[in-house]
């Protein structure tokens, strides 16, 4: 461990942060005792990491919950009475929203929002027809809570919609067969414009007639969905699993696709990302199954470094997880194992850990919740006067340790703040330090 400080006549302040680049290894965190598919990315709240399951729970429909990786416990806080298939959940104001595939008023899914305060679940808006709400939803900016759907919509296969109290349900975009359909990856800006990946359409003479899918944009003031390229399964991979934008490039992830001598002509994925310039796709990675892992899924940017997951495959059946490196060089960082869980799906950077969702091994066979370690280099903790009093800050990076303080550095030291904070209050003298 390194230590940071900045020293003044009555304070000193000191950060302690992990240097190596997996210093714990893939770790699991929660074992699950049941049957419970968490689908989506966590979101973070108040130091503790929120989620909803498809499985689980005292009915078996699933839940809303939340981990605390500080105690490595779950919490289930409400309960699901029939099978919704709930996907993620989105932070609007102090509320979680999500949206189902199943159940509401007219049994085809709908719009639902928990309220952390009452620990209340409401149904907001029920889809009136058939939806099929099959992917997590999001938030754009100041535009408002969206999610994507493949029926509906003028041409009948899909749509981006979205929901707010004042205008109730609204369908922004539509998709065809030539924009391509079945988004699944959150849409991301870049340079101001919002980039999708369809998961099929575009090029039909691909994978057998349904196409390898599309990289596109949408105009979220006209509604205009344009094909940018269609994605070709050997060159590029097929059905976009992840987006990230980072350094001038929107990088992907496909769970299909690469080498179609495998997977029974449909590939087990690849990486690669789209230059908004020049409009080319590159593709970086190709999965082989056996050695290098199938299906790579999440996408996560940490400081000058893009890392991506493989949910199954590799050495030991249980997938993988990989480092691109100045831009063109990838490398497995490290091999999952049944204790770390199988079939591992999207990424949630969390102070200096990648945490993930996993549905299959682990202790009980059943998934869990895991996490890798990554390299952060160290954020030197500041102190400023507010108001007379002394102020102490520290990076969102870090927002997963807690502040301590000791009179001395003989005495032992006392929680006063965090996790889930990135400032606190110093009233005392003494040192401060950030722990994880």
């Amino acid at each position: 461990m390194n230590r940071k400080s900045i020293s003044g006549a009555s304070l000193s302040l000191w950060l302690v942060v992990a240097t190596t680049t997996l210093a714990g290894g893939p770790t699991n965190f929660f074992s699950f005792t049941e049957e419970t598919k968490i689908k989506g990315a966590f979101v973070q709240l108040g130091g503790e990491l929120y989620f909803n399951s498809e499985k689980g729970g005292a009915n078996a429909y699933g839940y809303i919950g939340k981990f605390c990786p500080t105690n490595r416990q779950i919490t289930v806080l409400c309960e699901f009475s029939s099978e919704t298939k709930a996907k993620g959940l989105a932070a609007i104001g102090d509320e979680l929203w999500f949206v189902t595939e199943k159940s509401g008023g007219a049994g085809f899914g709908y719009v639902g929002g928990y309220n952390p305060a009452r620990n209340v679940v409401s149904e907001l808006c029920a889809f009136p027809e058939s939806t099929l709400a099959k992917s997590p939803p999001f938030v754009l900016g100041t535009n408002g809570f969206f999610f994507f759907t493949e029926a509906g919509g003028a041409n009948g296969v899909g749509a981006l919609r979205r929901y707010s109290r004042e205008d109730g349900l609204v369908t922004v975009a539509s998709f065809s067969t030539p924009t391509g359909i079945k988004p699944e990856a959150v849409p991301v800006f870049h340079d101001g414009v919002l980039y999708f990946g369809g998961r099929e359409g575009g090029d039909t003479s691909q994978q057998s007639g349904k196409g390898a899918g599309t990289l596109g944009t949408i105009d979220l003031a006209s509604g205009t969905v344009t094909a940018l390229v269609n994605l070709n399964a050997s060159n590029h991979g097929s059905r976009i699993k992840a987006l990230l934008p980072f350094n001038g490039r929107i990088y992907y992830t496909t769970d299909e696709g690469g080498d179609l001598s495998l997977n029974g002509g449909k590939g087990n994925g690849a990486m690669g990302f789209f230059d908004p310039d020049t409009l080319e796709l590159t593709k970086l990675f190709t999965c082989n199954g056996t050695s290098t892992g199938t299906k790579p899924k999440g996408l996560v940017a940490v400081e000058d470094r893009v890392y991506f997951n493989c949910g199954e495959g590799a050495a030991n059946g249980c997938g993988a997880f990989y480092a691109v490196t100045e831009k063109y060089n990838v490398a497995m960082v490290a091999t999952n194992d049944i204790p770390f869980g199988n079939k591992s799906d999207r990424l949630t950077l969390y102070g200096n850990r990648i945490f993930c969702a996993t549905e299959q091994g682990c202790s009980n066979w059943l998934g869990g919740i895991s996490a890798y370690e990554v390299d952060i280099a160290p954020r030197e903790l500041a102190a400023r006067t507010e108001g007379g009093r002394m102020r102490i800050e520290w990076d969102a990076l870090a927002n997963d340790c807690m502040l301590e303080y000791a009179p001395s550095l003989s005495n032992d030291w006392q929680a006063v703040a965090g996790p889930g904070l990135t400032h606190a209050v110093a009233d005392m003298p003494g040192f401060y330090r950030l722990r994880r």
